[in-house]
């Protein structure tokens, strides 16, 4: 089943635990989070302290939108960024830089725009939301749509995990740490991804594009 569990240390003591699903997944549907929380929790209760008593609070959670799902990203006057405009990446469902580098863009776009006192300058946020990550969401929605096949899944798990090379340089790939200088096996591994993911169907994707922006 794609999806993932993560441990945030906060700095004072406390940390921040959840479980995340991937819900284009058949495997996923149906299921209970809370149960899964309690089986992540109860997994590594023992190592971080984690019991009913130090617990502090129920648990919360909700839906974010990945790669560059939700639209319109540009109004008359507004920008939408982070989880705002589907900033989150497939591969790992981390949003934080992305966050972060979406308002810098949004940040330089309406700044032109005050400088030439042109709010029709605003669009060009799209185009240059799509010049930094389009390419690369492309890839990581192709790479979920795989995964989110059990069968694929098990084999890339079973075989991925005892290959220590291989997943270094994956995992590079799915935090999107290559460089375009470099030429090694993840720059190398994900210009291949990125002419695969041109036959896979989009369909889905443009879907639920089309949904949102209704």
């Amino acid at each position: 089943m794609p999806g993932y569990g993560w441990i945030f240390p906060l700095g004072d003591g406390r940390v921040n635990v959840g479980v995340g699903l991937l819900s284009n997944s058949g495997a996923g549907k149906g299921v209970n989070t809370t149960k899964l929380q309690e089986y992540f929790v109860a997994q590594a209760g023992d190592a971080w302290g984690l019991n009913d008593e130090t617990c502090l609070g129920p648990p919360t959670g909700g839906r974010l939108p990945m790669g560059l799902s939700i639209g319109p990203r540009v109004g008359p006057n507004t920008l939408t960024i982070g989880d705002a405009t589907g900033m989150v990446n497939p591969f790992n469902g981390e949003g934080i830089a992305y966050g972060y580098e979406s308002g810098r863009l949004a940040a330089g776009v309406l700044g032109e725009a005050l400088l030439a006192n042109d709010p029709s300058a605003l669009s060009l946020y799209d185009e240059r939301l799509e010049a930094a990550y389009g390419d690369y969401f492309k890839v990581a929605r192709a790479f979920v749509r795989v995964i989110s096949e059990p069968r694929i899944l098990s084999v890339c798990v079973g075989t991925g995990l005892r290959v220590a090379p291989l997943m270094r340089e994956l995992l590079t790939i799915m935090a999107n740490l290559m460089s375009n200088d470099a030429k090694g096996p993840a720059e190398l591994g994900y210009r291949a991804l990125r002419r695969l993911a041109d036959v896979v169907p989009e369909r889905a994707y443009q879907l639920l594009l089309q949904e949102s922006n209704a």
